[in-house]
């Protein structure tokens, strides 16, 4: 953009041409599908994706772009996928897609978080206890094979 100012000096017009810089960066026109703008500053913006979809290069489901000082984001902006189009790429983990999906497999939302949410965890607890209590008798045996060891040799130090 450029502007002229007019400044009256001895009767004469002069005017001054001035450069105008665009703050900040442009936004993507049009926004790229299922996704919203939720907040926007001058040096950032942040989108979210709607429900069951996530970003394809990152399987999140936000994303805050920053404006670089060439006046272009930091990062690109794809289109929101769906989350359920992620399955097998490491994004996102099965056992999640499978609970929010839901699955026709023999378990239930509920058995599910049974499943990994308590007996899987007590499972470990009570090996846990198991493997302990092997290691303290294992230390009662030698224990009680040493204190014998030296009765004996205490029997036999005092016979001479």
């Amino acid at each position: 953009c450029l502007r002229c100012l007019a400044f009256l000096t001895r009767s004469v017009t002069f005017c001054k041409l001035l450069s105008i810089t665009a703050l900040g960066c442009e936004l993507p026109s049009p926004t790229p599908g299922h996704m919203r703008l939720v907040r926007r500053t001058e040096h950032r913006v942040k989108y979210v994706c709607d429900p069951l979809h996530v970003f394809p290069d990152s399987g999140e489901t936000v994303r805050e772009l920053i404006c670089t000082a060439k006046h272009t984001w930091h990062r690109p902006l794809p289109a929101c996928i769906e989350k359920r189009a992620t399955e097998g790429s490491g994004l996102v983990s099965h056992y999640e897609q499978k609970r929010r999906y839901g699955d026709s497999d023999n378990m239930s939302d509920k058995q599910a978080d049974t499943v990994y949410d308590i007996l899987i965890p007590s499972l470990i607890i009570a090996g846990l206890f198991v493997v302990n209590g092997i290691v303290f008798a294992v230390i009662m045996r030698y224990r009680n094979k040493r204190k014998q060891r030296l009765d004996l040799e205490s029997k036999e130090l005092a016979e001479l």
